[in-house]
């Protein structure tokens, strides 16, 4: 009874893990992520992962979510002289709250984030280098791991000059 309990458990374990392709409708060419931080306080900082694809049959599939480094967020597509390239920014925004006897000093305070249902529940284990894209082939959603994505030097945007 025990043993049948154990390999039960295990089992419903194993089905709310995604399973991932072993070979996906499109080649990745470069992968890469820089962080940024804006040039303004209030601006924040992020990461950015922007995969080059080699081919990628638009009519047939749909790029939806990348899952890096603990995070999932939705990515866009755009056409570039290198290829087509899908990206993700993860956006954090700064943590710095002003407390003030007077509430009106206060007013510039942001809520603090709340991690989505999806990010709580991250069904990968993945090296700070690996990725997964998950995407709509015939109706069906499947993941395909991404291997190397290469970190890139920051990069830190100037702010404007005040007019």
């Amino acid at each position: 009874m025990i043993a049948l309990l154990i390999l039960m458990m295990g089992l419903y374990a194993c089905s709310s893990q995604k399973k991932l392709t072993a070979d996906a409708p499109f080649t990745i060419s470069k992968a890469i992520c820089q962080t940024w931080t804006g040039g303004m306080e209030q601006t924040g900082h992020g990461t950015e992962v922007t995969l080059t694809l080699d081919a990628l049959a638009m009519d047939q599939i749909t790029l939806k979510e990348l899952y890096f480094r603990g995070r999932v967020g939705d990515i866009t597509m755009g056409n570039t002289p290198e290829g087509i390239q899908a990206r993700c920014n993860f956006i954090e925004q700064p943590k710095e709250i002003s407390m003030h006897s007077d509430p009106a000093k206060e007013v510039g305070n942001q809520p603090p984030r709340v991690r989505s249902k999806r990010e709580m529940e991250f069904p990968f284990e993945l090296k700070p280098d690996e990725a997964v894209i998950s995407y709509i082939e015939n109706d069906s959603l499947k993941f395909f791991k991404v291997d190397n994505v290469v970190d890139k030097p920051g990069r830190v945007y100037q702010s404007r000059p005040n007019n």
